[in-house]
């Protein structure tokens, strides 16, 4: 089933005392704005059920938006680390010779052996 279908199907089973109309349309406009902030379908759905459920507060959402956060500098570092990484082996290689001499091919492979 595809995502939009998904969702549809998710809309109709909420009960919506606003009109099916309006919240398809906010919805629909709010999906892209969470995908970019890096928020997961399963996220998203999470959040728009926040805006159905009956008392839900805004610290409810903030609360899941801080957890993106933290989620976005954990991926932060491990990219900062894979980046040293790759930046050591890529000055270790001259770009020359044979690629049975290659140091990044080396380096690869004994990573393989762990």
């Amino acid at each position: 089933m595809s995502c939009t279908r998904s969702l549809r199907h998710w809309l109709s089973l909420q009960e919506n005392p606003t009109g099916s109309t309006n919240l398809a349309s906010t919805v629909f406009r709010e999906i892209p704005s969470a995908k970019e902030l890096g928020f997961s379908l399963k996220e998203i759905k999470e959040l728009l059920a926040l805006r159905l459920a009956p008392g839900a507060t805004c610290g409810r959402v903030k609360k899941h938006a801080e957890a993106k956060i933290e989620d976005i500098e954990d991926r932060i570092k491990t990219l900062q680390r894979m980046k040293r990484a790759l930046r050591k082996l890529s000055e270790a290689c001259s770009g020359k010779g044979s690629v049975n001499e290659c140091p990044i091919l080396d380096a690869l492979d004994e990573g393989n052996k762990r």
